[in-house]
């Protein structure tokens, strides 16, 4: 009875160990997404003021390490995040004093972003999900590509936040997530005046999307 019983507990220990899998430790992560952004600009040009408006929008990749359950209490964690984003076939639409407007999607942007965020863990049987909100810094660089007119490169930065939910199945980890601003600016080299470009109102940014990572 005993010989069974030893060899039941060898059986079953992979399984145990599989559930019991510590959340806390690194993770490499990539998932798509989508982002959504704009900037509000004007210029005094001789006394009278010229603006521009520009919208971007793009699918975007995400790439980026996590480092989860940095501090953990009973089931209230924190983790912290690097993540560098890409996107391709920017789409702009710029609407100029005129008014004039001119759109194209041959741009690009490249991105870097910094994580602070705090969770609460539930668990089901072998399944983890941990609902997360949390805040940092962004910096988004946007070219626009050339169409009619000459290309220009906008930026984007300030502070972000975030909202999702870690779905963990042992060392796979599934995110839905969205980022969104709270506090930004911005600035182009784009020609709307005589005067350098000023921010008219605090552009806005929306991403979401997902994100695999996997612990190593």
């Amino acid at each position: 009875m005993k010989q069974k019983l030893f060899l039941l507990c060898i059986a079953i220990a992979p399984t145990v160990l599989h559930a019991q899998s510590p959340r806390k430790g690194w993770y490499a992560g990539i998932g798509p997404g989508y982002g959504s952004y704009r900037l509000d600009l004007y210029n005094y040009n001789g006394g009278s003021p010229t603006y521009a408006d520009q919208k971007f929008s793009a699918p975007l990749v995400w790439l980026g390490i996590d480092r989860k359950s940095i501090l953990q209490k009973n089931n209230f964690v924190l983790d912290a995040a690097g993540t560098i984003e890409a996107g391709f076939g920017v789409t702009t639409k710029s609407v100029v004093s005129g008014p004039s407007t001119q759109k194209n999607n041959k741009g690009w942007l490249i991105g870097i972003q910094g994580l602070a965020k705090a969770g609460y863990i539930l668990r089901w049987d072998h399944i983890e999900i941990t609902p997360l909100v949390g805040a940092g810094p962004y910096f988004l660089s946007i070219q626009t590509g050339k169409s009619d007119t000459d290309g220009y490169s906008s930026q984007l930065y300030g502070a972000q936040g975030y909202a999702g939910a870690d779905l963990r199945f042992n060392k796979i980890t599934l995110t839905p997530q969205i980022h969104f601003g709270i506090a930004g600016w911005g600035n182009s080299d784009r020609s709307i005046g005589r005067a350098d470009n000023v921010q008219n109102s605090q552009p806005s940014m929306l991403e979401a999307g997902f994100k695999v990572a996997v612990q190593f």
